[in-house]
């Protein structure tokens, strides 16, 4: 990872006591590392959207800032389908890397992702994370059904 960074541009890295890294980096080298993370979002948006792996997913929007996000999608194919909703943990787990990458502390990131049917238009699902995230890994009835 340090040798990757100062490829990109990070004129100073410094490891924590705490283990964490800290880097620091022209505004020219951080701003383009964000576009290509939000890029790269938006790919596998356009990924989920038009391929053959999620077919529930109808469309997904979302706000600049990653922490809102609506995911449309045939009701019941994706109440049906065993794997569709893990690609909100992918997304998640996107959205929150690119938010701590723009400053934010972690214990602050909620992201929070409504699912409307694409026919009806009603919202008829939530899922936050961080919080329904920790209340699955616990085995407590949260977050997607």
């Amino acid at each position: 990872m340090i040798e990757e960074a100062k490829k990109d541009g990070s004129s100073e890295i410094i490891k924590n006591k705490d283990g964490s890294v800290t880097i620091k980096m022209e505004k020219e080298a951080y701003d383009e590392l964000l576009s290509e993370m939000k890029e790269g979002i938006q790919s596998l948006l356009d990924d989920i959207k038009t391929g053959q792996d999620y077919q529930s997913i109808k469309d997904v929007k979302y706000n600049s800032a990653l922490t809102d996000f609506t995911v449309v999608v045939d009701k019941t194919a994706f109440e049906n389908s065993v794997t569709d909703s893990f690609v909100v943990i992918s997304l998640a787990g996107m959205a929150a890397s690119y938010q701590i990458l723009e400053g934010k502390n972690y214990d602050s990131i909620k992201i929070v992702f409504n699912f409307q049917d694409a026919t009806t238009k009603e919202m008829f699902d939530k899922f936050t994370f961080p919080d329904d995230f920790a209340d699955l890994e616990n085995g407590t009835e949260s977050g997607i059904e």
